[in-house]
C-alpha cells in the first residue's frame, strides 16, 4: 500500500482484516496498520437510536487498561500516534479513557514518533468528548460493576516537540504548519498521575512540551490538576531568521504565528487547583 492514504475507524462497521488498509473498529488496530504520510479517521456513532443527546447508548472508543488484572480496552492501553501520521477526531466521537493518555511526538529517544499530528475536529453544535472509563454516563457502559467517576481518572493530550527538535527530526511547526488542533473538545476527569516509560508523572488535560498547537472552544471540568500546562519554550517567538532556518537559503517569512494559539473561550471549571476561569494566552 502507498502512503497518504485516509484509514477511517468506526465502532458500528465490520473490522477489516489484518495486514490490510480499510476502514477498522479499533484505533489501536488502524494505527498498527498506519504509515508515515496517513491519515487515520476516527468517526463518532449517535448509537441504536441515532440521537447524538442520548450518550449513554453511543458507542465510546475506549483507551487503558481494563478492570480485570492483565485486561486491555477494546482501542488499546495508550494511544501514541505513530510517526508521520494525523490522527483526526471527528465530531461527536467519545474517547473514554482509564489510567492512559494520548501521545503527539516522542515521549523518549528510544521511538521516533515526530511528525505525528493530532486533531480534534468538534464542532459548536457537537463536541468530542474525553471522560473517564468509569462514567456510566457517557457512552455504552463496558464495565459490569457500578462505577463512580473521579477526578484524575486518566491524564490527557499531550503534544511535544522537545526531544524531536533536539535530535533535528522532521516537525511541521518548523515548516511553518501548525497541524495540532484541539476545538470543541469536552475534557473531563483528567489530570491524573500515570506512568510514562516507566517514571511516574502528572498529565494535564492539555500538556505542551515546546509545541504550538491551535487550542479553541474547549470545554475542562473535574480536573485533579491544572487543566492546560506548557513549558516556557511553547511560547518562543517563531520567526525563522535564525542561521539554523536560514542555513540553506535565506528567506523572508510571510505569516505572523507566534506560539500556540489559544482563544479566549476555552473555559476551565472544578478542577481541583482553583475556581473557573478562562484561558488567556
Amino acid at each position: 500500500m502507498e502512503p497518504g492514504q485516509t484509514i477511517l475507524v468506526d465502532k458500528l462497521v465490520r473490522p477489516a482484516e489484518p495486514g490490510t488498509k480499510g476502514t477498522f473498529q479499533t484505533i489501536n488496530w488502524a494505527l498498527t496498520n498506519a504509515v508515515a504520510g496517513d491519515v487515520v479517521r476516527v468517526v463518532g456513532n449517535a448509537g441504536a437510536d441515532g440521537d447524538w443527546d442520548t450518550l449513554t447508548d453511543n458507542f465510546a472508543y475506549e483507551i487503558g487498561p481494563g478492570p480485570l488484572s492483565n485486561q486491555v480496552l477494546s482501542d488499546g492501553k495508550t494511544l501514541d500516534v505513530p510517526k508521520g501520521v494525523t490522527l483526526m477526531v471527528d465530531a461527536g466521537a467519545i474517547f473514554k479513557m482509564n489510567q492512559s493518555r494520548i501521545g503527539v511526538g516522542s515521549s523518549s529517544l528510544v521511538v521516533d514518533r515526530s511528525g505525528g499530528a493530532f486533531q480534534v475536529l468538534g464542532t459548536p453544535d457537537l463536541s468530542v468528548i474525553f471522560t473517564s472509563y468509569q462514567d456510566e454516563e457517557t457512552g455504552i457502559d463496558t464495565e459490569p460493576l457500578a462505577t463512580t467517576p473521579a477526578p484524575g481518572d486518566w491524564g490527557g493530550i499531550v503534544i511535544r516537540n522537545d526531544l524531536d527538535r533536539a535530535e533535528r527530526r522532521f516537525l511541521w511547526d518548523e515548516q511553518g504548519i501548525f497541524l495540532n488542533y484541539v476545538n470543541h473538545g469536552d475534557f473531563r476527569y483528567g489530570g491524573g498521575s500515570l506512568k510514562v516509560n516507566g517514571q511516574p508523572q502528572i498529565v494535564n488535560p492539555i500538556s505542551l512540551f515546546e509545541a504550538a498547537p491551535t487550542i479553541s472552544f474547549n470545554e475542562i471540568t473535574k480536573s485533579s490538576d491544572a487543566a492546560i500546562s506548557a513549558d516556557p519554550n511553547s511560547f518562543r517567538e517563531w520567526n525563522f531568521h535564525s542561521p539554523r532556518y536560514q542555513s540553506d537559503a535565506p528567506f523572508t517569512t510571510d505569516y505572523s504565528r507566534v506560539g500556540p494559539d489559544i482563544d479566549l473561550n476555552t473555559l476551565v471549571e472544578n478542577t481541583t487547583n482553583g475556581l473557573a476561569v478562562r484561558v488567556t494566552t
